[in-house]
């Protein structure tokens, strides 16, 4: 009964007035949950750290920075488990990535510092049993 209300919401949020037997209905998608760890602050530069997001653990090793007494950071290395990928805002804008290194694609010739780094991990839910 719950996935055909859930079916029926989703054809009524898209307009669809196609009705459709229940025993029609499959799903090929299964869920998906992401949980995310922000980085801001004194924590961006700091050795060691280890960032715990969604039961994996990120561990850096590096971080990349314009002088040996600016705070400011452009770039880090770290271990990055399968599954898990980041958002960096620096300056107004917003890179993303998967691998475990990055540099401000600018390097330092006008680019801003990291302003905070997210870590996702994303999950795919076990399918609900059909009822």
């Amino acid at each position: 009964m719950r996935t055909l209300i859930i079916a029926l919401a989703a054809l009524a949020v898209t307009g669809c007035t196609q009705e459709l037997p229940a025993s029609r209905l499959e799903v090929s998608a299964l869920p998906v949950a992401s949980t995310c760890t922000k980085l801001t602050g004194s924590s961006l530069g700091a050795l060691p750290l280890a960032v715990e997001v969604g039961g994996k653990v990120v561990r850096f090793a590096e971080w990349t920075s314009g002088d040996a007494v600016s705070p400011e950071v452009y770039g880090f290395a770290a271990q990055l488990p399968e599954g898990v990928s980041f958002m960096v805002d620096a300056g107004g804008q917003t890179f993303t990535g998967t691998q475990s290194r990055w540099l401000h694609p600018q390097a330092f010739a006008g680019a801003h510092a990291i302003d905070a780094v997210t870590f996702c991990a994303t999950a795919t839910l076990p399918a609900l049993a059909a009822r």
